[in-house]
């Protein structure tokens, strides 16, 4: 009886074990491009072929968890530049806070997120190992 169990419980931990390991795939790794978020917000109603300019800021609006120290964006210009550049390439006119006469037919706000991630661990020689090697040292 001992026997079967132990051939039984074999036979259902080693594919289990199997199926576990397969979760934690080597060079998964994700490009920035497939971690960008863009929202939009549209009604069906409208004939973008009739809109031809656009409002952007000059600034990158930072949204974190503490905003009691918001820094600018790193290299916001760039970003900025790349979003007026691919609006032009659609055919948008840019129209700038000075043109108080034009009013634009489209506003951009651009924003960014940071979020700040603290985990706590530990590792050799930190608690609670000791000694050499992995977990309560080699006995």
């Amino acid at each position: 009886m001992k026997k079967w169990l132990i051939n039984l419980s074999l036979v259902l931990l080693f594919p289990a074990g199997i199926f576990l390991m397969d979760g934690c795939y080597p060079n998964d790794t994700i490009s920035i491009d497939q971690t960008d978020v863009v929202m939009t917000g549209y009604y069906d109603s409208v004939n973008f072929k009739s809109l031809s300019t656009y409002y952007m800021p000059d600034t990158i609006f930072p949204i974190t968890d503490d905003t009691t120290n918001v820094k600018p964006i790193n290299d916001q210009d760039k970003i900025l530049k790349s979003i007026a550049d691919n609006m032009a390439a659609y055919g948008y006119l840019r129209i700038y806070y000075t043109d108080s006469t034009t009013l634009p037919d489209l506003m951009l706000a651009v924003s960014a997120i940071k979020i700040t991630t603290v985990n706590v661990g530990w590792w050799y020689p930190y608690y609670p190992g000791w000694g050499w090697g992995w977990g309560w040292g080699w006995g």
